[in-house]
């Protein structure tokens, strides 16, 4: 695996690439032709993509569905757009969507390892084909839609079609999200919108089709994958009822700024400091350190609380903030950063007094901005922020959100400014449940749900 000699410097060099390690972790109107692979609409509409390499891919779609730019995705929505927008969750919840999107590889040989890595991805086996001269891989399976609390109220199950194609060093993926109660012509529909793309360049016939027979007998280029089993934990987790997001009042109990021992001194390494006191049910905790260890937040959703003295003493903020998802960072200006839902955006606070008070500074990232068809939820659900302690820009500490966008994608976005402003776009990629860190190198890691399975992505030099 390479890595970029150069590191990011600006909020424009984020995320590109998602790389091949893998850890344990409606009704439409259209026609088949039987026997082919070449869908007769009654009215067809062709959308081009340009890719990273300048090669471009066309797509053939009924006129029902409508493309929107995001960033780097594409996303074709079987509705008008500003009919999808001004739906309710529950409403967008109900018409298929599917995101297109384009991963440079380092060569064509990588490209066809990712379909394999894809196709590792779950335990339902695709169907390995040919597509635009091209190997690929297509597969449906039902799955529970992914809920932010108890949203949306819809329908429960979705039918995920994916499609993948290895087009020359250009991984191009479909991921199509259909309700689980659409019938099969529906599912038909968006498998052949999928097969219908046509690339600029088309590969070497005679090489496609060995690559074709080498992933249907497993056998991947560079040598066998390196994968875990799913855990078990993960499957009882998909069969809960998902639970409902928590909101504080305001008049909650802030305690007060004198830090004294609730539960008496840690007397030594490892000894447990009772932190909350308002008798208030804490969960989705995070938390941050400076440094030297001295100045310590730690965020609930219900309150936030600080310690001044390495932990041994605690006390809740007394202004600014109220939990809700909550996610923590420390920049090396000496700011704690707090992150939460801010619906229908991420809200991002800060503290320039050790955690001691807190106050509002920006919106992060807010969903149905220009560009977004919306995300599956009224918010960006679960964000997770990190802050880099090692590269400053002139401008400030550099600071990054992930999130879930609830239609089958995570998104990112940063700020060089202390937080004050973020990159509009942003960049998109298949998964779920992003978590985020920096490194020494400048570079982000990002840790994230990939169907089943854990994978990690990390970013080059790219601007979005």
């Amino acid at each position: 695996m390479s890595t970029a000699s150069s590191r990011p410097s600006t909020r424009t060099n984020l995320l590109r690439r998602i790389h091949g390690a893998i850890f344990a972790t409606v009704a439409c109107t259209m026609i088949i032709a039987l026997g082919s692979a070449t869908p007769v609409w009654a009215v067809g509409q062709k959308h081009t993509l340009t890719t990273d390499n300048g090669a471009t891919i066309t797509l053939t779609h009924p006129g029902e569905w409508t493309a929107v730019r995001q960033a780097n995705v594409t996303t074709l929505i079987r509705a008008r757009a500003e009919a999808f927008r001004a739906m309710d969750p529950d409403g967008r919840a109900g018409i298929p969507q599917m995101t297109i999107s384009t991963d440079d590889r380092t060569d064509h040989a990588e490209a066809v390892r990712r379909l394999a890595e894809i196709a590792a991805e779950r335990s339902v086996p695709p169907n390995y084909i040919e597509i635009g001269g091209w190997p690929a891989l297509q597969r449906r399976f039902l799955t529970q839609r992914p809920q932010a609390g108890g949203l949306p109220s819809g329908s429960r199950m979705v039918m995920q079609i994916t499609t993948a194609i290895a087009v020359g060093n250009q991984l191009v993926r479909m991921e199509t999200w259909v309700p689980g109660e659409a019938s099969e012509p529906a599912f038909l529909e968006v498998e052949a919108i999928g097969r219908s793309l046509v690339p600029s360049v088309q590969g070497d016939p005679a090489s496609v089709t060995q690559e074709i027979e080498n992933l249907r007998n497993g056998i991947a280029p560079g040598g066998p994958l390196s994968i875990l089993p799913p855990q078990g934990s993960l499957n009882s987790a998909l069969s809960q009822t998902p639970g409902t997001i928590v909101t504080e009042s305001a008049s909650a109990s802030k305690g007060s700024l004198g830090q004294v021992p609730a539960a008496g001194l840690a007397s030594a390494d490892g000894a447990s400091v009772r932190v909350a006191t308002t008798a208030q049910r804490d969960s989705e905790l995070e938390i941050a350190v400076s440094p030297n260890g001295r100045n310590i937040v730690y965020g609930t959703n219900n309150l936030y609380y600080f310690s001044n003295n390495g932990g041994q003493t605690w006390a809740a903020t007394t202004e600014g903030m109220n939990g809700n998802d909550p996610s923590l960072a420390w920049g090396p200006s000496g700011t704690f950063y707090a992150a939460n839902i801010a619906s229908p955006s991420t809200g991002m606070s800060v503290s320039t007094n050790n955690g001691q008070t807190f106050a509002f500074r920006s919106n992060v990232y807010t969903c149905g901005q220009a560009g977004d068809p919306a995300c599956g939820a009224a918010f960006p659900d679960q964000e997770h922020i990190a802050a880099d302690q090692f590269n400053v820009t002139a401008t400030g500490d550099q600071v990054y959100s992930a999130w879930r966008h609830l239609n089958g994608n995570w998104g990112i976005v940063c700020s060089n400014d202390n937080g004050n402003t973020w990159s509009t776009n942003g960049f998109f990629s298949g998964g779920d449940f992003p978590r985020v860190a920096v490194g020494q190198d400048g570079f982000v890691y990002v840790t994230l749900m990939l169907g089943a399975r854990a994978g990690w992505a990390q970013p080059s030099s790219t601007n979005i």
